[in-house]
Formats: structure tokens, C-alpha cells, sequence
């Protein structure tokens, strides 16, 4: 537990003077105000708790009045024993003051008197551990009847009793802190009694943080959600926050488990991808070999068709070379028939017979 903080704590909070001084003010009103601080202080114990940065809460004054009266019968029923036994010792003095009894009888008396004011004192220590007890199961269920579970509050004491020991003393200090106001001016006191105050339900707030496992009632009281004012998170008071977690936490447990829902199918779905993209490749590699094989058969026929047209032509070349060389053939042996012809027909310039031409004239 951080002890110091407790009293340093109140100046973090920006709209602190604000905040305090409201407060402060309120406690002066008879009765009213001392129910409505102690109410006010329950709620810094639950924003200790629950690790609030705005730990000084702002004026919600029925939710608090309400509060504080709680605890205020808290409080009352815890201290019925120590004013039992104050009006006893008080009774008992009384009688040994007076002249009526002997010596004996009032030393006696007296006596009894001395061991009933130790007696009173030790449970008026035990009565501000039971209201420390009180607090923190009034701030945590906003039920009384929490709070007056003797079994549960002996169990929790004795398992944190040098925790409950320590907040006691230093709650001693914040009350003479309180009462320092009153020494000073009467205007401080709007200042030192919230500020105690504000003090005390920082320490039991840590406490309540800190507090050690201890075996609880066997049938524990449920806590109830009392009805505050609609307002905005940051300022409500703890118990409209608390059920405002309490949905966050669902909402993250559901978020929780569509967020494991999605991995699983994102799993799925990515196997499934994987199995798809491993199927593909096997088919393209089939298709690569199947493309390979029809480019081999189609260079094969080409090859063939390339070589079927080669002879093609190789034979009608041949071919059209013979049937040239006919046609030269022949066309050589008709030239030379007609000449071998007009030879013959033609007579000899020298034969008898021919005539000589006249001449031109």
C-alpha cells in the first residue's frame, strides 16, 4: 500500500479546489452534511478500488446522502456495545464517587471502573476496525446487511489486521487533520474536513485493494446496483461505472470468442487456399506437359508436312525440267524442218533457166 499517496493524491485531480470546496461546504449543514461527506467518502473508497484517475467524485447529493446513512447505521449498530458499556462504567463511577459505600466498596468499585474503561477502549478499537470492515462491504454490495456479517468481518480483520491497524492510525491523522480547520479559521474547515476525509477513503480504498484471502461466509450477500443519476462515465458514481465494466467484460468475452470463431474459420479458409493453390499446380503442371507433348506432336507433323511438301516440289521441279527439255526438244526439231525445206525449193542462182531482173529505170 502506498500510504503517502493518500495524502497527496487530492492535488492531481484539476478541478480539485472546485471539487473540495463543495464539498466543504455541504458538511457545514447540520447532520445533513456529515451523512452526505461520510457517502462521499464511500465513493473515493470504490474509485480507489477500482483504480479511477477522477477519485474525487462530483456532487451527486442524494445518491451520497443516501450513502452515508448506511453507514451511519452501520456504524451505530457497531458502537451499541461500547455505549453499553459506557453507561455501565459511568454507573459504576458514578457509585464509587459517591459517600454512600465504604472505602472498601468504592476501591472496589473503582477498580472495576479502571478495567471497564480498559474494556472500552479496546472495543471502541474494535468498533472502528468493524466500521473500516463496514466501508469497504457498504462500498462493494450498497447492502447494510453485508455489512453485519460478525463471522466475515472477524475472519477478514484477523487475516489483514496489521493493514487495519495502520489505515486506524493514520485515520487518527486525518482527523486531526479535520480539526486543524477549526484551529485556524472556520473557513478552513471548508478545506481540512473534505480533505481528511478524502484521506481516510483513499487509505481504506487501498486497503480494500490490498486486502489478504481470508475464508468468507459461507452464504455471501450479493451486491445490488443502486439507482444514481444519468450522467456522463467519468463523473458517475462507482456503482453505474461498475455495471458499465461489467458490460465492457461481456462485451469482451463475446468479442473474445468471435475473435477465436474468425481464427478458427481464417485457419480454414487459408488451408482450404492452400489445398486449392496445391491442386492448381498439379493441374498446370499437367497442362504443361500436356502442352509440351501437343508441341512435340506439332512440330513432328510439321517437320513431316515440311518434308512431304520438300519432295512435292523437288519431284514437280524435276518433273516440269523434263517436260521443258521436250518442249525445247521440239521446238529445236520444228525450227529445223522448214529450213531444210525452203533449201530444197529454192533454186541456184547459177541454174539454167533463172532470169536476170531489168534493171530499174
Amino acid at each position: 500500500m502506498n500510504y503517502s499517496r493518500a495524502f497527496s493524491y487530492v492535488f492531481e485531480d484539476k478541478n480539485w479546489p472546485s471539487k473540495i470546496l463543495i464539498a466543504g461546504l455541504i458538511s457545514l449543514i447540520p447532520i445533513i452534511g456529515q451523512l452526505y461527506i461520510i457517502g462521499w467518502m464511500v465513493e473515493i473508497v470504490r474509485r480507489v478500488k477500482a483504480n479511477r484517475t477522477d477519485v474525487i467524485p462530483t456532487t451527486h447529493f442524494s445518491y451520497f446522502l443516501t450513502l452515508g446513512l448506511k453507514l451511519f447505521v452501520v456504524s451505530l449498530i457497531y458502537s451499541i456495545p461500547v455505549l453499553v458499556l459506557t453507561c455501565i462504567i459511568n454507573l459504576i463511577t458514578g457509585a464509587a464517587g459517591s459517600g454512600d459505600s465504604g472505602n472498601f466498596a468504592s476501591a472496589f468499585l473503582a477498580g472495576l471502573g479502571c478495567i471497564g474503561s480498559l474494556l472500552s477502549f479496546v472495543l471502541s478499537v474494535a468498533v472502528a476496525l468493524l466500521g473500516t470492515y463496514g466501508t469497504i462491504k457498504l462500498a462493494e454490495t450498497d447492502q447494510i446487511k453485508a455489512c453485519l456479517d460478525f463471522t466475515d468481518a472477524f475472519n477478514c480483520i484477523k487475516a489483514n489486521f496489521s493493514a487495519f491497524i495502520i489505515v486506524e492510525l493514520l485515520a487518527i491523522v486525518a482527523g486531526l487533520i479535520q480539526s486543524a480547520g477549526m484551529i485556524v479559521c472556520m473557513i478552513g474547515v471548508i478545506f481540512t474536513v473534505p480533505y481528511g476525509v478524502a484521506i481516510t477513503g483513499n487509505l481504506v480504498g487501498q486497503l480494500w485493494d490490498n486486502l489478504k484471502p481470508y475464508e468468507k461466509a459461507a452464504k455471501p450477500v450479493r451486491g445490488a446496483v443502486s439507482k444514481v443519476s444519468d450522467d456522463i462515465v467519468e463523473e458517475a458514481p462507482f456503482t453505474k461505472v461498475r455495471d458499465i465494466e461489467k458490460a465492457a467484460e461481456e462485451v469482451q468475452d463475446y468479442t473474445s470468442d468471435a475473435v477465436e470463431e474468425l481464427q478458427e474459420t481464417a485457419d480454414e479458409a487459408v488451408e482450404t487456399a492452400a489445398d486449392a493453390v496445391e491442386e492448381i499446380a498439379e493441374n498446370f503442371a499437367d497442362v504443361q506437359e500436356t502442352a509440351e507433348e501437343a508441341a512435340e506432336d506439332a512440330k513432328d507433323l510439321v517437320s513431316d508436312f515440311a518434308q512431304d511438301a520438300q519432295n512435292i516440289t523437288e519431284d514437280a521441279a524435276e518433273e516440269i525440267h523434263e517436260a521443258f527439255e521436250e518442249t525445247a526438244e521440239a521446238a529445236e526439231d520444228i525450227l529445223e524442218a522448214p529450213a531444210l525445206e525452203n533449201n530444197d525449193a529454192v533454186p541456184d542462182s547459177d541454174t539454167e533457166g533463172s532470169e536476170t531482173l531489168p534493171p530499174f529505170e
